[in-house]
Parts: structure tokens; C-alpha cells; sequence
């Protein structure tokens, strides 16, 4: 396998507190929303970045 790809656990629950909090105010709340995505490999699994979203 060349890499693989995992999901931004942050980005995830930043766009839900920020989702929630719109709908609180009443705005109007996308539809779909790109919470964000890392690509990692031999190369960066290391980087604090993607370290911290992987398992163990």
C-alpha cells in the first residue's frame, strides 16, 4: 500500500460547533460540509499532524 487516507478528527468537531452554533442563531447551515481529510504515508505518519489522528 503507497498510503491511505484519515479523517481530521479536529475538523470535524470544529465544523460541528460551528454548525450548531449558526443553527442557534438562526443562520442558515450548508448542506454538506467538508470537515477535511489527511493523505498519509511512510513519509509524514511520523508529523506530529498525522500522528495525532492515527490509532496506535
Amino acid at each position: 500500500m503507497a498510503g491511505a487516507i484519515t479523517q481530521n478528527p479536529v475538523g470535524i468537531g470544529y465544523e460541528t460547533v460551528k454548525a450548531a452554533y449558526m443553527a442557534s442563531k438562526g443562520e442558515k447551515v450548508p448542506a454538506n460540509i467538508d470537515t477535511g481529510f489527511y493523505y498519509y504515508d511512510a513519509s509524514n505518519m511520523d508529523s506530529p499532524e498525522i500522528a495525532a489522528v492515527l490509532y496506535d
